[in-house]
């Protein structure tokens, strides 16, 4: 999952789209996660930290991870990104609470790759 996580960041990066922000951690953290069931047959179930925002974001980006269309989890997806600094386990540390929503440069491009899930 870390690997693929890190890949999805070198992808970022060479699409021209790469940078530090919510939004490439969130999709990072899609691709990690689709990339880990997809291997294992281990999903994550929990991306959150055990708060109220936590638990939203867990939400969002569970329904975003195992949609079929990107276009049907696009506010879900939006939803995860706003959630992400005060919800997500990723950001306990506060190792993220600076980065920007997104970087003048980034488009999403997470949306390319539905579904992350092949059933």
């Amino acid at each position: 999952e870390k690997i693929a996580h890190e890949f999805f960041h070198g992808y970022q990066h060479d699409i021209g789209s790469g940078g530090a922000s919510i939004l490439s951690e969130v999709e990072a953290n899609l691709f990690g996660a689709a990339i880990q069931e997809t291997v294992t047959g281990n999903p994550i179930h929990m991306f959150g930290n055990n708060t109220e925002a936590g638990n939203i974001y867990t939400l969002m980006m569970l329904t975003t991870l195992y949609a079929s269309q990107y276009i049907n989890v696009h506010a879900n997806f939006h939803s995860a990104m706003s959630t992400f600094k005060q919800g997500s386990y990723a950001n306990s540390s506060g190792l993220y609470s600076n980065f920007p929503l997104r970087a003048q440069n980034q488009r999403v491009l997470i949306n390319k790759l539905y579904p992350l899930l092949r059933r």
